[in-house]
């Protein structure tokens, strides 16, 4: 009798030890890939490019640093390859789904909402932990410079439109608690 539960234990191990290797190899593969056929790559260690005019914004360059380490650096986020117009809805308030990450060039980009103000009706977003100038709605503010942000010397981000205090098909909703807000945002060509 031990030694059944002596065998199954090692077999177990085993078991474990060989899936581990599994997924380590198949997310090995998926990066390694030229033409990955799900358009997306997976890194543990990886390189943020510099924002378009980033020498010239007024933030605090000492913040950064903190900021990425207190996100891992973003090494979780999946980068997707942009190649041209792309709208991504990012939700941030009770729901959180506010990082993006996209690859443009072969640079990697992580967008992050931080939070919607109402009474300003902007939003705040940091790019690769480079703070972004309060972004307005495009549907509420029409195209103007407050509208966008120059991710690079070729593409913008764009607020699309933003809906705030969303509660999700509740006859009553709290919304310091419940509510949160839905922001259309898209990358586009300049």
């Amino acid at each position: 009798m031990v030694n059944i539960v002596k065998t199954k234990g090692i077999l177990f191990i085993i078991v474990i030890v060989m899936s581990f290797s599994l997924l380590v190899s198949a997310v090995n593969l998926t990066n390694s890939l030229p033409n990955n056929p799900l358009n997306i790559s997976v890194n543990r260690s990886i390189s943020l490019a510099k924002v378009f005019n980033e020498d010239n914004l007024d933030f605090d360059r000492q913040y950064r640093p903190h900021y990425l380490q207190k996100n891992k650096n973003f090494s979780n986020v999946v980068f997707t390859n942009l190649t041209g117009n792309t709208k991504y809805t990012l939700k941030v308030g009770a729901v959180n789904d506010r990082i993006k990450g996209i690859k443009i060039n072969n640079q990697n980009y992580v967008i992050d909402l931080l939070y919607c103000e109402i009474s300003g009706k902007y939003c705040a977003f940091r790019i690769n932990g480079v703070p972004v100038p309060q972004i307005r709605s495009f549907e509420q503010f029409g195209n103007s410079k407050v509208t966008s942000f120059d991710i690079d010397s070729n593409y913008i981000l764009k607020v699309n439109s933003v809906k705030f205090n969303h509660c999700e098909g509740t006859g009553f909703c709290h919304f310091g608690y419940q509510s949160y807000d839905v922001v259309d945002v898209s990358v586009e060509r300049k």
